[in-house]
C-alpha cells in the first residue's frame, strides 16, 4: 500500500512538471519562464544547482520541440518533391511516348 500511494506522488510530480514544462516551453523570454518557475512553488525553494538542472531540462525540452517542428517540415517537403519528381518523370516519359508497363 505504501508503494502505492508513492507511486501516486511520484505521478502528480511527474503531471506538475510536464505542466510547468509546456507552460515554458510557450515562453520566449527566460525571464517569464523563471516567474511561470515561481509560480508553481519552484525557484527560490530550489538550490542553484537544482534550479540550473530545471531550467536546463526545459531548455531541452524547447529545443526537442524545435526539432520535430523542423523533422515534420522537413518530411512534408520531402514528400512533396518525391511526388513532383514523379510527375516529371511520367511527364518526360509521355513526351517521349515510352511505357513503363
Amino acid at each position: 500500500m505504501k508503494l502505492l500511494c508513492k507511486l501516486h506522488k511520484v505521478i502528480d510530480k511527474t503531471k506538475q512538471n510536464l505542466i510547468v514544462f509546456f507552460s515554458i516551453e510557450i515562453v520566449e523570454n527566460d525571464n517569464d519562464a523563471d516567474k511561470i518557475l515561481f509560480s508553481y512553488g519552484y525557484g527560490a525553494s530550489l538550490p542553484t544547482s537544482a534550479k540550473r538542472r530545471l531550467q536546463h531540462s526545459v531548455h531541452l525540452a524547447k529545443r526537442v520541440i524545435q526539432l520535430e517542428q523542423a523533422n515534420t517540415s522537413l518530411r512534408l517537403e520531402l514528400d512533396r518533391e518525391r511526388k513532383n519528381k514523379i510527375d516529371i518523370q511520367r511527364e518526360v516519359l509521355d513526351f517521349f511516348g515510352i511505357s513503363l508497363i
